[in-house]
């Protein structure tokens, strides 16, 4: 079990936070599929039929699709995560989410509470509760399992995908789903217990200091493409992040060179993600780093740009900060010289 405070004058809880999302969706007359405030309870119901006998003190803070989530939602997420932990009856944490931008959610979550006490899990559903290939109560009990058997702290995905045990993800390395597909990876198969660098630094930002801008739109986040078009440079303009081809590669094309450019011109610092630190040395990523891009190694892109979004909301140095191992999200080496 995971060390509490003062635990010997109070009972462990476990906190549930209800979101919204497929895992709290319910069907309507008209045959769509929608969340509500309170709709998620029937995880809990479910779970107690299965043998579970933990108690809980729960919330539903939201009852949205996750497809629409949005910086006030996430604000709102944090606030109320940072409040369960402040209880000192609090052993573990579980936020209920949607699928679709459960691995944006994750990130946030993973730097800002990078150095909580005890486990703090994001819980989702492939499909309603009620469907036979729904797998939120099986996310949900090994999430508790893993609180219960004493799990280190740290903020967690728990997911099964199809015909798989569930595994437990580090928030920070989540990979985008594969277009139509239900399943959840980590980059590099950087899963627990297999571990993170033991020398991290300390996100910069606490939970009680964030404030996102509503549209990030003072980052350029561009995945690259053949005939891709490059955006404009604004005033706003704080940051870019690229994305890779698989092999850590960019275009090296006079107009990327123009853009490139154009970057260090304005002072604004471009990142390089999906990049592992053994990619061959091609020419284009050669010619990317000679264009000063700052790689990024062995990390998820969408936890990257969830990064370069709280730090050019909260920080000076974002450059410095990004480099950085925060919150797991940087694959050991060793894992990856087994994944290569």
């Amino acid at each position: 079990m995971a060390a509490i405070s003062s635990c010997a004058r109070y009972k462990p809880m476990l906190y549930t936070i209800f979101t919204g999302g497929t895992i709290g969706s319910e069907k309507k007359a008209d045959g769509t599929f929608s969340p509500g405030e309170g709709n998620g309870y029937q995880l809990l119901q479910m779970y107690r039929k299965s043998g579970g006998t933990e108690e809980f003190r729960s919330e539903s803070i939201l009852g949205i699709l996750s497809e629409n989530l949005a910086a006030k939602h996430i604000q709102e997420m944090v606030a109320a995560v940072d409040s369960a932990l402040k209880n000192e009856d609090c052993e573990g944490v579980l936020v209920m989410h949607g699928t679709d931008t459960m691995a944006y959610t994750a990130a946030f979550l993973g730097y800002l509470f990078s150095a909580a006490s005890v486990p703090v899990f994001l819980i989702t559903s492939r499909a309603p509760l009620d469907d036979p290939t729904a797998n939120g109560l099986a996310n949900f009990a090994a999430a508790v399992q893993f609180i219960r058997e004493g799990g280190k702290p740290g903020v967690y995905v728990s997911y099964q995908n199809l015909g798989e045990e569930p595994v437990i993800h580090y928030a920070t390395r989540l990979l985008r789903h594969d277009a139509a597909d239900e399943g959840v990876r980590s980059v590099l198969g950087g899963i627990y217990p297999k571990g993170a660098d033991l020398a991290e630094d300390i996100f910069p930002v606490l939970p009680q200091q964030l404030r996102l801008t509503q549209d990030a739109d003072h980052l350029l986040r561009i995945e690259v493409y053949p005939g891709m078009k490059l955006p404009q440079f604004t005033d706003k303009t704080k940051a870019v992040l690229l994305e890779a081809f698989h092999s850590g590669t960019i275009p090296a094309s006079d107009k990327m060179r123009r853009f490139l450019t154009e970057a260090r011109g304005r002072d604004i610092p471009v990142f390089l993600t999906g990049i592992a630190s053994g990619a061959r040395n091609y020419e284009t990523i050669d010619f990317a780093l000679k264009e000063g891009v700052i790689p990024l190694y062995d990390r998820a892109p969408i936890s990257q740009y969830v990064k370069l979004w709280l730090l050019t909301d909260h920080v000076t140095d974002v450059a410095d900060e990004m480099k950085k191992n925060h919150g797991h999200e940087t694959v050991p080496y060793r894992l990856l010289e087994n994944h290569l």
